[in-house]
């Protein structure tokens, strides 16, 4: 969460109904210009399409209550293949087209593996570094929230992400709208 006002942001509260997703902090104060990440854990007990509405309640005289909408799909672990990937890949961004942000998944199958993704406008002109450094086997996402390496959001339009690990090679097209 960002703080774009010009008095301190007091969450009071971060709620949702079902106990497969949980957020933390649930409460905290944000000074003007200030920046709070909100980590939301997803922890599925079936294999199932999960959707649940995150609830932000805060002292913005604009709007008190923020909603945001939460989905995921669990699976059922068999063996050690559904916990370990066997390729290293990257998936297209979720939501596309987005506003405000988007997820990009991705995953790695050898241990120690350089990962890097940058985010390109459609100029080809690098936007953002996402990631950039050795990551261990397994499975993540990255929230992209349309903003440059210095933090100011950026235009609408086609943007571009190229993910590298070692010898896999990706781009894939994403469209920002405001």
């Amino acid at each position: 969460m960002s703080n774009l006002g010009e008095v301190d942001l007091e969450v009071s509260d971060i709620t949702n109904g079902i106990v497969e997703f949980s957020a933390s902090p649930v409460s905290f104060i944000l000074a003007p210009g200030g920046i709070q990440p909100v980590v939301v854990t997803f922890n599925p007990q079936e294999e199932q399409l999960y959707e649940d509405i995150l609830i932000i309640e805060s002292n913005d005289i604009i709007n008190s209550q923020y909603e945001v909408l939460l989905n995921g799909t669990g699976y059922v672990p068999t063996g050690l293949d559904d916990q370990v990937p066997l390729v290293t890949k990257v998936g297209q961004n979720y939501p596309n087209p987005f506003n405000p942000e988007t997820t990009i998944a991705f995953s790695i199958a050898n241990s120690a593996q350089q990962a890097k993704l940058e985010i390109f406008n459609i100029k080809g002109q690098k936007v953002k570094t996402l990631v950039n450094e050795q990551l261990e086997v397994g499975r993540y996402n990255v929230i992209w929230k349309g903003t440059d390496n210095a933090g100011r959001k950026v235009a609408s339009g086609v943007y571009f992400y190229k993910f590298d690990a070692d010898d896999y090679h990706q781009i894939n097209k994403m469209l920002l709208i405001k």
